[in-house]
């Protein structure tokens, strides 16, 4: 994956130890991979979707991964499980890599906590532009992000305790000038209260424009009761594909997953703070949400752009 965070080998620890996660990608791939399939993993990280796609029949798998101490740790799993006839690391973003003939299958784990991962996304498709096949299969086939206004509990409990005499002293300005992303991590409904939750967009092969670099859409709340807010948060969907059953395998970071082994999620959520600490928004009254999100950044955490109204 990109260097930073997602190409650390305790992520991909994390990630490894996301059974609910890691076995979706199993699933989708024994289903899709076929005999003699060709297969670019982007973003191969440990290597374990290339090992599964060259466990499901593929006959040579490509693995990309721009870290070059995670592509060492790759190459060693790869030879440690004798697959090295099968699967041939590329160590470099994506964009400079090249090949003769087409793929029958791209898979990659892109999505980060707020679906776009700095470039992961962008080049993935790119990647399925150029080399898929006319009937080729891409892993996950489908990624939709998601916003909801939102009320966590946890940052309720900070702004109280902030607004006391903390230590004897006032430390009120600590919860004052609240305009930035927050990186929060929601495992259930007890922590959050989700208002309404409603589509930002969709990323899929067909809808890809390689010449869009960002993304910006708004859509509109209708408050159906009264609310207090403290953020807007993102959620995301993904669906991988079909398994053998011919049922939809998804993967998802709402508030409502823990996975059996990590008692975690692989990934957390991205909350956009309000102007104020907290909203009160009136029953129907509206809140109008307007979101612009590059997708070719360096750092998708810091430059997203974003506002909202409240009206009547």
């Amino acid at each position: 994956m990109f260097e930073g965070q997602y190409g650390e080998i305790l992520c991909q620890r994390s990630m490894l130890l996301d059974t609910w996660r890691t076995n979706s990608f199993k699933n989708a791939i024994f289903a899709n991979v076929k005999k003699g399939d060709l297969v670019i993993d982007f973003g191969a990280g440990s290597g374990i979707l290339s090992m599964f796609a060259a466990q499901a029949g593929a006959k040579k798998v490509y693995a990309i991964e721009v870290d070059t101490d995670t592509a060492t740790v790759l190459k060693k799993n790869v030879m440690k499980n004798k697959l090295q006839h099968i699967i041939e690391i590329y160590n470099g973003d994506g964009e400079g890599f090249n090949i003769n003939e087409k793929a029958d299958v791209i898979v990659s784990e892109d999505m980060g906590d707020c679906l776009i991962e700095n470039k992961m996304n962008y080049i993935f498709l790119k990647l399925v532009k150029q080399f898929l096949t006319d009937n080729g299969i891409i892993i996950p086939s489908r990624q939709t992000l998601y916003a909801s206004p939102a009320f966590l509990n946890d940052m309720h409990e900070e702004n109280i305790f902030f607004n006391k005499n903390v230590y004897d002293l006032d430390l009120s300005e600590m919860i004052e000038n609240n305009s930035k992303i927050r990186t929060v991590y929601c495992c259930d409904n007890r922590e959050v209260k989700l208002y309404d939750t409603k589509e930002l967009f969709t990323l899929e092969k067909n809808n890809f424009d390689p010449n869009e670099s960002v993304i910006s859409k708004e859509i509109k709340f209708h408050a159906n009761e009264d609310m207090l807010i403290n953020g807007m948060l993102l959620t995301w969907d993904c669906l991988l594909g079909k398994d053998s059953n011919g049922n939809d395998i998804h993967l998802h970071n709402f508030p409502t997953r823990l996975s059996s082994l990590s008692k975690s999620h692989s990934w957390f959520q991205y909350l956009l703070l309000l102007n104020k600490i907290e909203e009160k928004v009136r029953k129907n009254q509206h809140v109008s949400f307007h979101i612009e999100i590059p997708l070719i950044s360096k750092s998708t955490y810091d430059d997203i752009k974003y506002c909202y109204n409240i009206y009547s």
